[in-house]
């Protein structure tokens, strides 16, 4: 199953104040459910379907359950997993701290609602006004980097840089980011991006090179 992806990281590890997290978590679950009003709730893991479907600890109305901090609170500050309940199109999303950073994944079904480039831009702006990003990328599961020890380019990918040049005609569109904290250049491959495309796949993998070759595309471990 080819699975859409949102990569992220901002600056400070909000994971060590239990809840700095809780309003993390909520937070993003209200910018998801903007976006796809199916996502109305984030759940912790279970043994069992039925076992995780009772250990609901967020929910859209802001309800916050009283065993979140507790069940957070004996995973943090490593890494955290939370998915939305729904076990036929499932979503999640991975909170982890590293040093001064925190690293946020969310993965969902490609068919949920939040696969339309404008959403993606509306989720990006919405983290940008609240948090400092280090990037912010969208991807999918079948995306093969050229340079897989660097950030993934795929669908979008923004980069809180200002002077780049990209000669590249592959991407479609170049973006201007300046909000809160947050100034650098969103490239956005296709505005319409079907991974099962080849050449939408190589288009990604002409403006990784392109970064690469500028100096502006990081390695993992240097962010």
């Amino acid at each position: 199953m080819i699975e859409l992806k949102i990569s992220l990281s901002i600056k400070n590890n909000i994971l060590f104040d239990i809840k700095e997290t809780c309003s993390a978590y909520l937070f993003f679950l209200k910018i998801l459910n903007s976006c796809d009003p199916k996502i109305t709730g984030f759940y912790g893991q279970g043994e069992s379907l039925e076992n995780a479907l009772n250990n609901k600890l967020f929910s859209i109305d802001g309800y916050i359950s009283s065993s979140a901090q507790i069940y957070l609170s004996e995973r943090l500050p490593y890494a955290t997993s939370l998915w939305d309940g729904n076990p036929d199109e499932a979503m999640s999303i991975i909170f982890a701290g590293v040093n001064n950073k925190t690293n946020i994944i969310i993965e969902l079904e490609r068919y949920k609602g939040i696969y339309d480039i404008e959403k993606l831009i509306k989720i990006l702006t919405s983290i940008a006004e609240n948090y400092t990003l280090n990037y912010f990328s969208v991807f999918f599961s079948n995306n093969e980097n050229v340079f897989p020890e660097r950030l993934n380019v795929g669908w979008v990918i923004y980069l809180p840089v200002n002077n780049i040049i990209v000669t590249t005609n592959e991407c479609e569109r170049i973006e201007y980011v300046n909000i809160g904290g947050n100034k650098g250049r969103l490239f956005i491959v296709k505005d319409v991006y079907n991974c099962l495309n080849e050449t939408h796949r190589y288009a990604s993998n002409d403006l990784e090179i392109e970064l690469v070759d500028a100096g502006f595309l990081p390695l993992y471990k240097d962010i």
